[in-house]
């Protein structure tokens, strides 16, 4: 097994025990200008996350943890849509080979 499918698989169980307590929502991820939805998948979603460097928060986002292993390659302005509402992605700013990490914003906004 690769190190990218063991980190994979890796964060699909991480994602499944931490949806056990609560800690992880379903989404579905629907690509900008596409008609097709994903299956339902396990994605880490934080709504209020801090924005701090080297003191006190000065504001905060909201920002989705997206499982490579169900979306390869998220694109902007892509829709998850988690519990009923339908959040954009707006700014990647970080990935590993087991996720891609997104600042989101609703789509009401």
């Amino acid at each position: 097994m690769s190190q990218a499918a063991f980190l994979r698989a890796l964060a699909a169980d991480m994602d499944l025990a931490f949806h056990e307590v609560g800690m992880a929502d379903l989404a579905t991820y629907q690509a900008p200008n596409s008609a097709s939805v994903s299956d339902p998948f396990l994605v880490q979603f934080n709504q209020g996350t801090p924005i701090a460097k080297d003191g006190p928060p000065v504001g905060s986002l909201t920002t989705a943890f997206i499982p490579r292993a169900s979306v390869e390659e998220p694109q902007r302005k892509g829709r998850l849509v988690i519990d009923g509402i339908t959040w954009l992605l707006e700014a990647q700013f970080d990935e590993d080979q087991a996720y891609t990490m997104w600042t989101v914003v609703s789509e009401r906004a």
